[in-house]
């Protein structure tokens, strides 16, 4: 690990302690649970869609898009398997590939 890559952890956990209450409220309104299917565009580095691996469990599915190889390198990094992080535009995404139950927009550009 680099001193950038250092820097870059800990502005990734500052990011998630300040954004986490907003990605758990985004996630309580779209009723997101066991076994979902979700598409978190203009991803990141993962914030919401981490989290929405978390409450789909195993066998649930996240899609995760951004058209930003460097942030999504976070996301990918994770190593889930059922999270599926793709480098893209999110117009670029066949939905009827992905099959979602749930989209998220990425909430900061919605604020």
């Amino acid at each position: 690990m680099t001193p950038s890559d250092g820097r870059a952890a800990q502005l990734d956990a500052r990011e998630r302690m300040l954004t986490a209450h907003v990605s758990e409220r985004l996630l309580d309104l779209t009723a997101v649970g066991p076994d979902a299917s979700v598409l978190d565009v203009a991803c990141g580095r993962g914030e919401p869609a981490l989290r929405a691996a978390h409450r789909v469990g195993p066998t649930g599915r996240v899609v995760a898009v951004d058209k930003d190889p460097v942030v999504v390198r976070v996301c990918a990094a994770q190593g889930l398997a059922h999270v599926d992080v793709r480098v893209c535009a999110a117009a670029a995404v066949d939905l009827t590939v992905v099959a979602v139950g749930t989209s998220l927009p990425e909430f900061a550009s919605s604020i």
